[in-house]
């Protein structure tokens, strides 16, 4: 067990792709942070924001019989700039209590708030030792959900979850369970097991028929499912437009590295879809890695062998995402597909027509393309998925900007933002407007040829000015 905190610093390193972590000493004090966001209400999310101590690393004191340590939490909550609420409190542990020195202290911050983008910020003070000290800092997307679509909350991967009871905490507890929770989403030996809890949204107004399926499985971080790991595939009654899913993943045959775990709700005819993933690390370093067996799909020379261990919802999403760039031709193909094997086919040909490099062993443009779309979805998504929205679609077809302007809210007028583009057309804008108050922003104007334009689209931001319906069609 003495590698164990040897294990944190590689774990950190992979932190880091979603959670920019700074400090002085960060090497003598650990904090793991991570959030969720639910459905509260039509007009609000609760954000769920999860952060693990450890005591073994704080500074004991004597303290009567025993020994005693102590740090100072503080948080804060940003949106913008805007510092929306600061708190402090002090953790404390007995030497006594502490038999193992892995153990972790879990604790959670529940917040009932508008959508939007927010931050926030933790730092941690050992109060015996002010020298040890750590700060972290946590980018939150507290995205809208749809009101009829089908929808998921974000996928929360826990330590435990059971039944609650009177010993139970009350702020682990919701829906009657207790959940614990992992912020650092570090599983493997010692613990083979991740727990998950997820809510569905919206089953009566957003799926057809009287049941719903469920279907939970693991992928490397390229999207294909990984051996080792069992897919879970579940048929369930709906009894009301919500619903709360629990399960458990074995993993203790998975090698070590980081993963996607997937969970998706779908009809029985398969028309209505609605995912979302969590990503995690395994540690299992007595478990071997195995070179992947299937068999490649080969196409005028070139191999994909990455559709034949792709989900069908993977492959269905790709035929969606690729809306933007196929032709009308090809998307009336799209259309006609039913079999699963020539949806595959199609892809593999599409992307071969497209690919720059053939000479090479991965389509470089599919990958960049579908890297915008995990983007979109990840930044953009709210009432509709990320990729659906006018960010994403502009995000997706051109790329991140060379710079964002953003102007918010006032009583004079809507938010808006102009993204501007150094090197398309020799330098291009376009122009989104919010005129709902919930981060739906819409494109009304660009200077890139081929797009809507509207130069006085300022008067767009008064708040009197009605838009007329159907303002555009593209």
């Amino acid at each position: 067990m003495r590698g164990w905190k040897r294990i944190w610093v590689a774990l950190l390193v992979w932190l880091a792709a979603g959670i920019a972590v700074s400090g002085e000493n960060s090497q003598e004090l650990h904090v793991d942070v991570d959030y969720a966001h639910f459905r509260a209400n039509e007009f609000e999310n609760f954000v769920e924001v999860y952060y693990a101590l450890y005591p073994s690393e704080w500074k004991f004191v004597p303290h009567g019989d025993d020994s005693l340590a102590q740090v100072v939490v503080r948080l804060s909550l940003f949106q913008g700039d805007s510092l929306i609420q600061k708190k402090a409190w002090r953790v404390e542990q007995k030497k006594s209590g502490l038999a193992d020195p892995n153990v972790a202290k879990f604790d959670l911050i529940r917040y009932q708030i508008q959508p939007g983008d927010y931050r926030i910020e933790i730092q941690v003070e050992d109060a015996n030792d002010p020298k040890r000290r750590t700060s972290t800092s946590l980018e939150i997307s507290n995205q809208a959900f749809p009101k009829t679509q089908l929808s998921l909350s974000d996928l929360q991967l826990c330590r435990s979850i059971r039944q609650a009871t009177e010993q139970s905490p009350p702020v682990m507890v919701k829906n009657g369970l207790e959940v614990i929770p992992n912020p650092g989403r570090f599983f493997g030996s010692p613990y083979p097991v991740i727990f998950f809890y997820v809510e569905i949204y919206n089953l009566q107004e957003g799926i057809k028929g009287d049941n719903y399926t469920i279907n939970y499985f693991v992928t490397d971080l390229d999207g294909k499912k990984v051996d080792g790991v069992r897919e879970h595939v579940r048929t369930r009654p709906i009894k009301g437009n919500r619903a709360v899913e629990i399960g458990i993943v074995n993993i203790s045959k998975l090698p070590s590295g980081t993963y996607w775990l997937y969970f998706a709700v779908t009809d029985s005819a398969r028309e209505h879809l609605a995912y979302t993933r969590s990503r995690f690390y395994c540690y299992n370093p007595g478990v071997e890695k195995k070179e992947p067996l299937a068999q490649p799909v080969v196409a005028g020379g070139r191999t994909y062998s990455v559709y034949e261990r792709m989900a069908p919802i993977q492959i269905e999403n790709e035929l969606k995402y690729i809306r933007y760039i196929a032709t009308k031709s090809e998307m009336d193909v799209i259309r006609s597909l039913k079999d699963l094997d020539a949806k595959k086919q199609f892809l593999v040909e599409f992307w071969r027509k497209r690919d720059p490099k053939p000479e090479t062993p991965e389509n470089e443009y599919r990958r960049e393309y579908l890297e915008r779309v995990r983007y979109a979805n990840q930044h953009f998504s709210g009432f509709t998925e990320g990729w659906q929205t006018d960010f994403g679609r502009v995000y997706i077809l051109y790329g991140p900007p060379s710079n964002v302007e953003r102007v918010p809210s006032s009583p004079m007028g809507r938010a808006y933002q102009i993204w501007t583009y150094d090197n398309l057309q020799g330098g291009v804008e376009f122009v989104f407007i919010d005129f709902t108050g919930y981060q739906q922003y819409e494109l009304v104007h660009s200077t890139y040829r081929g797009e809507i334009e509207n130069w006085e689209w300022r008067k767009l931001l008064e708040l009197n000015y009605q838009r007329p319906p159907d303002r555009r069609d593209y």
